[in-house]
């Protein structure tokens, strides 16, 4: 949501009002009372709650946050707002992981409970909540892009076109060539926040952006790299979100991929033809689960590599039956 880097300055904002210093500007904190703007609505909501839940979404414009000296969401915080919570009424959807309000949710929900017998702890809680802020800062970037197309214009090359302005031009998204293997680029929310990442995790955020505009993106499951290609008949290209969404046919996706092995490189023409199995959401997640690993590993972070064996690959079996 925030342009970073983008040190903090004097503002006033209309929402989030209690940062007279911060890198939010108009646009930002406007953005951030939509997405809270049901919890605001909402009778049934304790007013402790709405105001810690409102608390967690503003922290985006914490001056603090926004030059990088402090994370978005402390543990601290996190323990406040859940205490502040725990006896509202959330729901809890197994399939994606979220935790909202029963009646904060469009449509409503049929199984609602105390917010403490669905989370055990406040870092649990934020953990679910930044779930809940990924899927809010996609529909945002997505409305971004659909705000600059023409009224009905759903051509996938303007799409494409109009997606790369919105995250690489306007929004800075780029490869993270400077610290490649730092786990921050393989987790969806750093990415979303630092604008950095890997080819597949920038990826992802390309396909979801452009799956909101109604535009059907498989992953390429390249040697050494990961591209992705419209799901339009007749369409023989791949984008590289790695590269500032570059259009690539597929003799130049042979000449990326030599640069990168060092060899020459020939691919099978069904890559880009559409004529063979996409890359699965399972498949996609284990790669990203595979490369998290593999990095915890390498600097000895043991730990949170036996973390995404204990529950990273559970969760990919659960995603494989959805």
């Amino acid at each position: 949501m925030l342009d970073d880097p983008h040190p903090p300055y004097r503002v006033r904002l209309p929402f989030c009002d209690k940062y007279r210093c911060s890198c939010c500007n108009a646009s930002h904190a406007l953005a951030i009372q939509r997405s809270v703007a049901p919890l605001l609505a909402d009778e049934e909501l304790g007013l402790a709650c709405k105001a810690g839940l409102v608390a967690l979404a503003c922290r985006l414009c914490d001056p603090q946050v926004g030059v990088g000296n402090v994370t978005t969401v402390c543990e601290a915080m996190c323990d406040r707002v859940y205490e502040a919570c725990s006896e509202d009424y959330f729901a809890f959807d197994e399939a994606s992981g979220l935790v909202t309000p029963c009646t904060g949710q469009q449509g409503g929900s049929l199984v609602c409970s105390q917010l403490q017998q669905l989370v055990p702890s406040g870092a649990d809680f934020c953990r679910a909540a930044d779930a809940a802020a990924v899927k809010q800062q996609l529909d945002d970037l997505a409305a971004e892009v659909a705000a600059g197309l023409p009224a009905g214009v759903r051509y996938p090359l303007r799409v494409i076109k109009e997606i790369n302005r919105v995250l690489y031009e306007v929004h800075g998204f780029g490869g993270n060539t400077e610290d490649y293997y730092h786990p921050d680029n393989s987790c969806i929310n750093r990415v979303l926040e630092t604008k950095k990442g890997i080819p597949i995790s920038l990826s992802i955020v390309y396909m979801e952006v452009a799956a909101r505009l109604g535009l059907r993106m498989a992953g390429v499951n390249l040697p050494a790299h990961f591209m992705i290609r419209p799901q339009v008949e007749g369409m023989e290209l791949m984008i590289d979100a790695f590269n500032a969404g570059e259009l690539t046919a597929l003799q130049d996706a042979e000449d990326v991929l030599g640069k990168l092995m060092g060899y020459q490189v020939k691919l099978d023409p069904r890559f880009v033809r559409g004529d063979t199995p996409y890359f699965s959401g399972r498949q996609l997640l284990l790669r990203l689960l595979n490369n998290l690993r593999q990095i915890y590993l390498t600097l000895n972070m043991a730990e949170d590599a036996l973390g995404i064996v204990r529950g990273g690959y559970s969760r990919a079996a659960v995603l494989w039956r959805t």
